[in-house]
Parts: structure tokens; sequence; C-alpha cells
């Protein structure tokens, strides 16, 4: 067996920096997948609006955009905004049987340079015409699917359970800061050239390849200058957190899975909170410039705003959970449902005032970011329900919530463009945030009566293996000091 150093290297934990690569990957994912809603607005001709502020129309300050090259209607616009999720949720599966097959490393890294490089080609495509376009968003699509299920595999491999909680924050926030990032970003890049956009963005994921090619390692083993005490803590905090790591489990209950209404209770609430997100995120630029009357930086800008929020907000919600369950206050499936609860009816009263308040673009920029604070109390609700169902199959039943979940991302521009298409009018935009408010409640009233945190029949198992002594860590006697690290 190796020898491993038996100090520290450095006062830096390697599996922090590890977490970070990840991060990283996380922030350029967000990058190529939410820039193009800032863009496209500096891409296309702007769409005269008509009416007045009376509620039904907001007359535009200019017929067109200085900088718009393309005639394309506000349906096509959605069609190019939901293309990339085309190819994103068709991957999401083959990541992960990729990832067990070569390693996360590997995955991770050509995933994210080939979503790099197609996005650098999108210029060059929008010569070809729109649909053109649309198959290299959908190559982007498919080439980012690649980095999520590689990304959970090699958290769970570097990261102990007892840190899952901080790790957890720390990746959502990654999540809402990086689209934060990419907004404003793309709409500073998009004053001097929309093409300018594709090139910083797709250049950034081919960096982010090479240093995970560089740096990352698939696990502690394989980690050339890990010492000893890390290496230790981080497997044996793994082996305690989970006993039955070498269970033989039964084949996968797909028709009992699919036939649990638990599961389609989480479904659906994941599926709400798409629909929310993906709607705010894709259509709030457009909205920003077409009825508010930001300029295109100033758009990008406003529109990140929410996200803020919600990068602040969603640990906020997740501990404040744990601390309520933890002290006794209130059970499990209580937690979960109350704040699914504050998510769905809080967020949905938000987008249902957004119209009321039009001629107040503060009031208007407040309602959607608490919108976004309120959609994150979901974090401190049925966020993780799959693990508590059933925690030998949670890849498989995540995967399928996931793959219905970015479907959101599909739906929602097309809808948004198909509402407003020659009509970018407040009335219309109206109907936009009705819908997109009025979908978490029934699928919470559905979560009330069908949402559970027992774990299912379909997860248990038969007799239970012995593990083998081969190929279990044995702890150390003496508990690690990196125990204590409180910094991470």
């Amino acid at each position: 067996m190796e020898t491993r150093p038996d100090n520290q290297q450095g006062c830096v934990p390697v599996r922090l920096i590890m977490l970070l690569l990840a991060g990283g990957g996380t922030f350029v994912q967000m990058f190529v997948k939410t820039f193009l809603s800032v863009a496209i607005v500096a891409m296309v001709k702007s769409e005269p609006s008509s009416g007045n502020t009376n509620g039904h129309g907001v007359a535009n300050a200019t017929a067109q955009n200085a900088e718009g090259e393309f005639d394309w209607s506000s349906t096509m616009q959605g069609f190019l905004l939901s293309a990339f999720f085309y190819g994103y949720i068709t991957t999401q599966v083959l990541g992960g049987w990729l990832s067990a097959r070569f390693g996360p490393k590997v995955v991770m890294s050509c995933g994210m340079l080939s979503a790099g490089i197609f996005t650098l080609l999108g210029p060059l495509a929008t010569n070809f015409g729109a649909y053109t376009f649309a198959a290299s968003r959908i190559l982007v699509g498919a080439s980012t699917g690649l980095l999520y299920p590689p990304q959970q595999s090699f958290i769970s491999k570097w990261i102990p359970p007892e840190e899952y909680q901080k790790t957890s924050g720390f990746m959502n926030s990654c999540t809402y800061f990086s689209t934060v990032v990419a907004m404003i970003c793309a709409g500073v890049l998009s004053n001097y050239s929309w093409r300018l956009v594709f090139y910083v963005f797709g250049s950034s994921a081919i960096v982010w390849a090479g240093l995970c090619l560089w740096l990352a390692h698939d696990s502690p083993a394989q980690h050339p200058t890990l010492s000893q005490e890390e290496f230790l803590f981080i497997t044996k905090q793994a082996e305690e957190g989970d006993d039955k790591d070498h269970r033989r489990l039964n084949p996968v209950p797909w028709v009992a899975i699919l036939t649990s209404m638990p599961v389609w209770a989480q479904i659906l609430m994941q599926c709400s909170g798409g629909y929310l997100s993906y709607t705010l995120m894709s259509e709030m630029p457009s909205y920003m410039k077409n009825i508010l009357h930001f300029n295109i930086q100033n758009s990008g800008m406003i529109s990140s705003l929410p996200y803020v929020f919600g990068g602040l907000s969603c640990t906020f919600f997740g501990m404040t959970s744990q601390w309520l369950q933890s002290k006794g206050i209130i059970s499990h499936l209580a937690a979960y449902k109350i704040f699914n609860g504050i998510y769905a009816l809080g967020a949905a009263t938000c987008m249902f005032l957004v119209p009321v308040a039009e001629g107040n673009k503060t009031l208007v920029v407040m309602l959607l970011s608490t919108a976004i604070i309120f959609y994150n109390a979901y974090s401190g609700g049925s966020a993780v329900n799959m693990m508590d169902l059933g925690v030998n199959y949670v890849g498989i039943t995540t995967g399928i919530m996931q793959t219905f979940a970015n479907t959101m991302g599909i739906i929602t521009p097309q809808v948004a463009g198909f509402l407003t298409d020659g009509q970018q009018t407040v009335h219309q935009w109206a109907k936009v945030f009705y819908i997109a408010g009025s979908v978490s409640i029934p699928t919470f009233i559905f979560y009330l009566f069908f949402g559970s945190v027992d774990e299912q029949e379909w997860n248990k198992q038969g007799d239970e293996e012995t593990p083998d002594p081969a190929t279990r860590v044995i702890p150390p006697k003496k508990k690690s000091s990196i125990n204590h690290f409180a910094n991470f």
C-alpha cells in the first residue's frame, strides 16, 4: 500500500480544493446555460409594443434595437432559449454511467470542454440560420448535462457525510451567484458585441476543463500528496456514514418507483420550482427591456438581483429547518410541508402582484427578488426528499426527478414566447407571471396529501452480505484533528 505523508499538506485541506474545483464547474456550467437570456436581447431587433400604461401595454421607447441583427419572433426566441434543455435532459443518465465506467474527472472535463467549444461556435452557427444556431445550443446542453451526475459522484468521494450540509449550501450558493455573474457580465459584454459574450463564456468552460484535468483526482486514494491524516478522516467518515456500501442491491424496481405517490409528490414539487426559476432565468432580461425599458446592460444587472438574494437565502432556510427539527420543535415531515408551503404560497403571491405593480420599477424588482427568496424556502423543505424515500435507489429517483424538472426549461421560454409574440404588452406579460405563480399551488396541495419521509417498501432489501474486510478502511483509534476544521 502506498505510504502517504504524515503531515497535512499546507493549511488548506485537499478536500476543500476539490470542492472549490467542483464549485467552479457549477459556475461555468451556469455561465453557458444562462448567458443567452441576456445576450439574445442584443442579438434581435426589438418588437414594437402597443398600447399604454393602463394595463393593456406599454409603448416602447424605441422601435428597434440598434445592435439587433436578427428578425427572430418571440416564439423563435423562446425556442432558442429552450434548445439548451433539449440536449441537457438527454445526457443526465449517460453522465452517471460514463462516470462509473471512466471516473468523474474525465467525464466532467470532456463535457465542459465540448460545451465550451460549441459555445464558441455559436456566433458562426447564427450565419446559417436560427435552426443551425438552435442545434449548437442543443449540443451545448448535451455536453453540459455530462457535468452534474459525475460531479455528485466526485463530491461524495471527497466530502465526508458530516460535511454534507455545508457542502450542499456551498454548491447551491454557487448556482445562484454564478447566475448573477453570468447575467451581469453578459449585459456588460453585450454593450460591445453580443459575439463577445459567446467567446468569453465559451473560453471559461475550456479553461475550467483544463484545470479539472490537471488538478482533480477521482478519489482520495488516487491523490499523490494527500496526507494520511486527511485520507483517514475522509474514508473513516464515509465508512461510518454508510455501512451498506458493499451490499448487493436488488434489481431496480422500476414499476414500484414509477407508481409511488410520494415519489410523484416530490417530482411535482421539483417541477413547479423549475417552472418558476426557469421563467425568471430565461425571460426576465426580455421583460426588463421590453416592458420596463432598461437598457441591455441594466437589464442583465437588474435581472441578476433576485439571484443575489437567492444565494443568501438558500442556506438560511436549510439550516433553519434543520435547527427546528433538531430541537424537536417540528417533525421531519412537518418541516417539509411547512417550508414547501412558504415557497409555494409566498412565491405565488409575489408573482401575482408583479402585474399590479407595473408602474413602479423598484417595486417590481423587489417582488421578483422576494419571489426567489420564498422559492428558496424549498431548501428547508423536501429538496432532498428522495433520500428519505429510498437511499438505495436515490440516483435513479433523482435522475427521474431532474429529467422532469429540467423539461421546464424547454416549456417556459416557449410559453412566454407564444404569449408575447408580437404583443410586448403588460397584459400579455401578466399571463406569464400568473402561470408561473399558479403552478406551485396545486403541486403543494398534492404534496400535503401524498408527501412522505418514510422509507418505501421498494427500497427495502433482502439479506445483507457481510462486507468484505479487504474492501474497508480501518479507522484510526484516535480521532483525527481535522474533524475540528470549522472554517469549511
